[in-house]
């Protein structure tokens, strides 16, 4: 499996011009429609990172890589076996590729009122989840634990899900978690 990380704010307009152009035309049009400018480029560049990744994994030029999504909205390779996800979280977007399916999900590490916790976690979350002594940890393994069940969801193709019916417990065997420059990545993969 590899990982590929772009940020929109070093993401130029003559590289999301080049990566808009590889685009099918119903998902310009889509893309087109997007309301503020960040998200296009998330979405453009969260394309464009999956394309380069199917593209150095089995030699098909990036033009030639074609990306449909199913009803659900899940990107897919349309001719190739390779298997993709792409999440974005601020000004990172990230991708990650490989030979079996996978799930990626990215957040900003920030602070939050933790009450949010009762929509997206189960007892046994809240319980790991107050093991920390902080506020920031509880923070960090709120985030971690969320991005693992995006990452989980993805993984198995649904754009949503209620994130309570997902223990953190029975599934954090099969995540790899990943913190850098106040983000948290988690990569969910059953090989």
């Amino acid at each position: 499996m590899k990982i590929y990380q772009g940020k929109i704010s070093e993401f130029s307009v003559e590289e999301y011009n080049k990566a808009f152009d590889l685009l099918s035309e119903e998902r310009k049009n889509a893309v087109s429609r997007m309301r503020f400018e960040n998200d296009r480029k998330r979405s453009v560049l969260g394309e464009y990172l999956a394309r380069k990744g199917i593209s150095a994994q089995v030699g098909i030029p990036e033009k030639d890589i074609k990306i449909l999504r199913t009803e659900n909205g899940k990107p897919f390779c349309d001719n190739s076996d390779m298997h993709f996800s792409i999440a974005h979280s601020g000004d990172n977007v990230v991708c990650a590729v490989d030979d079996s399916p996978v799930g990626i999900d990215v957040e900003v590490i920030r602070p939050l009122d933790l009450r949010i916790t009762k929509f997206a976690c189960t007892e046994r979350d809240l319980d790991f989840i107050n093991t920390a002594s902080t506020q920031t940890e509880k923070e960090l393994l709120f985030f971690k634990l969320w991005t693992a069940k995006e990452a989980f969801i993805k993984f198995h193709g649904r754009v949503l899900a209620d994130l309570k019916t997902i223990d953190f417990e029975n599934i954090q065997e099969n995540c790899e978690f990943f913190e850098e420059n106040g983000y948290i990545i988690s990569v969910y993969s059953e090989k």
